[in-house]
């Protein structure tokens, strides 16, 4: 196309000219893009997540049931092995035809079970909770078995045995373990608290972390080995004529030995202790 002035006009000319007195093309503004629904979807689900756990934690502390239940297992057990998140109280009888045992139980929202398993001449008693979140469920028991059994302890708490014949072994959380007239052999482990046993007459091996030991012997033990990370240890041991080969091995603390070492003798008894004193006396010296 030529124009007045002579001049032609080009493509472009006639583009800019369609385009707008500045030239440009104008665009609108841009969309916004649409939202993932799967990200709203698992969004939602964390949100009702968190919001039911907090509604189950909450009403666990609100909810706070405790109860008693008596259980009774019938047969010939030799073995007796007992869990409880709490304290445990065991007692020989002499006529106990079969274990019977009192449980003290607290739980929230859902009750718990006493578990009974037995395998061959053992049977173990324990306590299954709901595992809900919040505070979960606690358990204390009182046992009563026969006296020739063996009988093997788990628990948080504190611990008392008493008159058990056939060997006592505890493995305690946070609390006193207390054994009474055991012949057999007796194995003790406490994280926090003191170990006493009285009227002992097996061998014995005993270990606190935190806890004073005293443990008095009715008959001659063939080996006692003691030890405590912090705490006092207090033997009291009948003198049998081939005595007893000592070993006390502490760091800080007096030692009062009034038994002489016989290094030659079968009778064992060894000492280890970090801050604690040790004394080692016939039986009947106060």
């Amino acid at each position: 196309m030529t124009r007045a002035d002579g001049g032609t006009e080009t493509g472009a000319g006639r583009d800019a000219g369609a385009a707008g007195p500045a030239g440009t093309v104008r665009e609108g503004p841009p969309g916004h893009p649409a939202p993932d629904r799967r990200l709203l979807v698992t969004g939602g689900l964390a949100a009702a997540c968190v919001v039911l756990f907090l509604s189950v934690f909450i009403a666990s502390h609100l909810t706070r049931t405790s109860g008693q239940q008596e259980t009774v297992h019938s047969g010939e057990f030799a073995r007796i092995e007992i869990s409880a998140g709490n304290a445990v109280t065991v007692r020989a009888d002499p006529a106990a035809d079969a274990v019977r045992a009192r449980w003290e139980l607290s739980w929230s929202l859902l009750e718990p079970r006493v578990i009974e398993e037995s395998d061959g001449d053992t049977l173990r008693l324990s306590v299954r909770c709901a595992g809900l979140p919040g505070r979960g469920c606690d358990s204390s028991v009182t046992l009563t078995v026969p006296v020739t059994a063996a009988v093997r302890v788990s628990a948080g708490g504190a611990v008392r045995v008493t008159g058990v014949a056939g060997g006592v072994e505890v493995a305690g959380g946070e609390g006193a373990v207390e054994v009474f007239d055991s012949a057999g052999p007796v194995l003790l482990h406490t994280r926090e608290g003191a170990v006493t046993g009285t009227g002992l007459a097996g061998p014995a091996q005993v270990s606190t972390r935190n806890g004073d030991v005293s443990l008095g012997f009715a008959a001659a033990p063939p080996e006692v080995r003691v030890s405590s990370r912090d705490g006092s240890v207090d033997l009291a041991l009948p003198e049998p004529p081939e005595g007893y080969a000592l070993e006390v091995a502490q760091r800080g603390g007096a030692a009062d030995i009034a038994l002489a070492s016989r290094p030659e003798s079968p009778r064992t008894v060894s000492i280890t202790t970090r801050d604690g004193t040790v004394r080692v006396r016939p039986s009947g010296d106060s």
